[in-house]
């Protein structure tokens, strides 16, 4: 028996604070048939978060940078 094929897709999404833009990735994903979803520059804060759990079904996995002033 074969193994199931395992997608896994990766955007640079150039932002994502916009709820209307999060919807047309996450319609992406599911035409894609997305079983992985890697994301870059999506601009969010930890704040986020909960909204993230409502949006995308699945569990999530993320890392937060933190901006400092310092030089």
């Amino acid at each position: 028996m074969a193994p199931k094929p395992l997608h896994i897709c990766s955007v640079n999404t150039q932002g994502l604070l916009q709820s209307e833009k999060r919807k047309r990735l996450f319609e992406w994903c599911k035409q894609q048939k997305c079983q992985i979803l890697m994301m870059q520059e999506t601009h969010f804060t930890r704040s986020m978060n909960d909204n993230l759990n409502n949006d995308l079904p699945g569990e999530i996995f993320h890392s937060w940078v933190y901006k400092t002033n310092k030089i």
